[in-house]
C-alpha cells in the first residue's frame, strides 16, 4: 500500500464512526508526516493518543514542523491522583485550552493526549462555554463584576503579572495572563469603557501587540461560583460522617475554598464541583478520529495508572485526603471504552487495514478498584469478513 492508498483509506474511514483502522511500518517522525498530509484534505480535528506525556509532547513537535494547522497538546497533571500536590499554573492553562478549542473550532486540527490525559476527569464542556468572559475593544464593562468574576475563576491578584492565571490592577490598567494568549495582556480602561487591549512582554513590561477583542477562559478546572461553592458545603458536610473527616480538616477544606484557593490533591474535589465530571472525550465530536499510537503500550500505560490510582486513593483514604469513591474520581472504565467505539478509531501498528471493533470492554473489579479486563484491547482488532483488505509490504 503506497501513501496515497493509505490516506484514502483513512479519510473513507472518517465517514463510517465505529470503524477502525490499523497500520504499521511508520517509524519515527512518519507518522505525523502522515497525518499532516491528511489535514489538508479533511475538515476534521483529530484526537492523537500517546503511551506517556512526553512521547505526546514530540508527537506534538513533529506535527507543528510538518504542518501549519493547530495542534492542540492536552498534558496530563504531574503526578499521581489524589497526591497532596498543587497542580502547575501551565498545565491547567494548557488543558483548559485545549479543550475550549476542541469544543469551539471546527476544521482540521490535532489533539495530542497521552493515555493518562485521557482518563483523568475535568470540568464538563456546558459549564466550560457557560463560563468565558468575552471583551471587545470600545466596550462598556462593569468592573467590579469583571474582577469578582476573575476571583471565582481562579485568577490570583498578585502585584505584578508574571505567570499564568494572575491578574493585577493599577488604576485604570489591568494586567491579566489568561490561557488562551501567548503573553499577558494589558486592558487599558477609561471609566468603564476598554479603550486598548494590547499583549506585553512580562519582563520587560513593553507592549508587543494591539488587541481588539480577547477572550478569557477560567484559570481552573475548579470553578468558584457561588452557587457551586454552597452546594459543596452541604456535599462535604453529608461526607465528612460517610468517610470519618475530621471536622478540622472539613472546616480547612471550606476555608480554602472560600478564598478561592486550589487545595492539594483538588481532583478529590471534582465530584462535589460537578455532578457529572468529564474527559476529553466528551468535549469531541462524534465524526473525530481517535489515533491509539502503539495500542499495546497505551494498553498497558492506562492499566499501570489504573493500579497506582489505587494505591494511590487508599493512602489518601486512610489520610482523609478523599471523599469520594474512586470510579467517580477517573474515567469510568466502560464509559471509556464506549466512547472510543463510538469514533472512527485508527491503530498505528500494522500496515493492514481492519474493520469492526469486537465487543471490547473495560470492567471494574469488586469494591472501588478499576482493573483492565481482556477484552479490552486496541491490538486484539481482526478484520471483518465483510471488509478485507490485502495487506501491503510498507509504504512508498
Amino acid at each position: 500500500m503506497n501513501t496515497e492508498q493509505a490516506l484514502l483509506k483513512l479519510r473513507e474511514s472518517i465517514r463510517e464512526p465505529g470503524s477502525v483502522i490499523a497500520l504499521t511500518g511508520l517509524l519515527g517522525t512518519s507518522s505525523a508526516w502522515l497525518i499532516a498530509r491528511l489535514l489538508k484534505s479533511v475538515n476534521h480535528p483529530i484526537l492523537w493518543i500517546t503511551p506517556q506525556q512526553k512521547e505526546a509532547e514530540q508527537v506534538a513537535s513533529d506535527l507543528s514542523f510538518f504542518s501549519d494547522f493547530p495542534v492542540l497538546l492536552y498534558p496530563c497533571h504531574d503526578s499521581l491522583p489524589f497526591v497532596p500536590l498543587l497542580p502547575s499554573t501551565e498545565t491547567i492553562s494548557q488543558r483548559i485550552s485545549t479543550l475550549y478549542r476542541l469544543a469551539t473550532e471546527d476544521g482540521p486540527a490535532v489533539a495530542v493526549a497521552s493515555a493518562q490525559a485521557l482518563v483523568e476527569l475535568t470540568v464538563p464542556p456546558e459549564i466550560l462555554l457557560n463560563h468565558v468572559e468575552y471583551l471587545q475593544k470600545g466596550e462598556e464593562v462593569d468592573r467590579e463584576e469583571l474582577l469578582k468574576w476573575f476571583v471565582d475563576s481562579g485568577y490570583e491578584h498578585c502585584a505584578i503579572v508574571q505567570s499564568r492565571g494572575e491578574f493585577s490592577i493599577r488604576g485604570g490598567l489591568l494586567d491579566i495572563f489568561p490561557p488562551l494568549t501567548t503573553l499577558p495582556v494589558r486592558i487599558d480602561f477609561f471609566g468603564d469603557f476598554v479603550e486598548e487591549m494590547r499583549l506585553f512582554d512580562p519582563l520587560t513590561q513593553r507592549s508587543t501587540e494591539d488587541l481588539n477583542e480577547l477572550v478569557i477562559l477560567p484559570a481552573n478546572e475548579l470553578i468558584f461560583s457561588r452557587s457551586i461553592l454552597e452546594s459543596i458545603h452541604e456535599k462535604l458536610v453529608e461526607r465528612a460522617a460517610k468517610y470519618n473527616l475530621p471536622a478540622r480538616k472539613v472546616h480547612e477544606i471550606l476555608q480554602q475554598l472560600e478564598a478561592r484557593r486550589l487545595v492539594e490533591g483538588h481532583e478529590a474535589l471534582l465530584p462535589l464541583f460537578y455532578p457529572k465530571p468529564a474527559s476529553v472525550l466528551d468535549y469531541i465530536s462524534q465524526q473525530t478520529p481517535i489515533l491509539i499510537d502503539r495500542p499495546e503500550e497505551v494498553e498497558r500505560a492506562l492499566e499501570n495508572y489504573w493500579k497506582g490510582a489505587e494505591q494511590t486513593y487508599e493512602s489518601a483514604l486512610n489520610e482523609h485526603r478523599v471523599f469520594s469513591p474512586l470510579e467517580s474520581l477517573l474515567s469510568d472504565p466502560e464509559q471509556l471504552s464506549k466512547q472510543i467505539r463510538d469514533h472512527t478509531c485508527w491503530l498505528f501498528q500494522d500496515i493492514n487495514v481492519y474493520r469492526s471493533l469486537p465487543n471490547a470492554s473495560i470492567t471494574k473489579s469488586p469494591n472501588h478498584q478499576i482493573t483492565k479486563s481482556k477484552g479490552f484491547s486496541f491490538s486484539s482488532i481482526t478484520k471483518s469478513p465483510n471488509h478485507q483488505i490485502t495487506k501491503s509490504k510498507g509504504f512508498s
